[in-house]
């Protein structure tokens, strides 16, 4: 479900991060501040430089903030969130996943729910 809300804000626009981030708000009804969305701005296409995937990126900072409270459970989360992508694109690099955004972001928003399910 997650994955598909974050495709419909793909597919109006918005950028890999903030489809991402507002997919969270919206799935999880967790306002984030303003300002998060202007600080992801620079992470678009893999930093600019092809680097960590945008999408990847921004489930990472949702991750930190939904488990902010327990590091431990915030980091078997994090690494459960990067195998189960690492798994379903064979990749977390922009530069290899640049031809199929559209799926990375998908995969990016079920393996973000499926980790929030299974940590939270």
């Amino acid at each position: 479900m997650l994955g598909e809300i974050a495709l419909k804000h793909y597919k109006n626009g918005e950028s890999c991060c903030t489809c991402i981030l507002k997919a969270c708000e919206e799935f999880y009804k967790m306002p984030l501040i303003c300002d998060v969305y202007d600080m992801t701005s620079g992470f678009c296409n893999g930093f600019g430089i092809n680097g960590m995937c945008s999408a990847v990126v921004t489930g990472v900072m949702f991750i930190s903030y939904y488990f902010k409270s327990d590091e431990n459970k915030m980091k078997r989360a994090r690494i459960y969130f990067f195998n189960t992508l690492h798994g379903k694109l064979g990749a977390t690099n922009c530069g290899k996943l640049q031809k199929c955004c559209k799926k990375a972001i998908y995969e990016s928003g079920e393996a973000l729910e499926e980790t929030i399910i299974k940590y939270g």
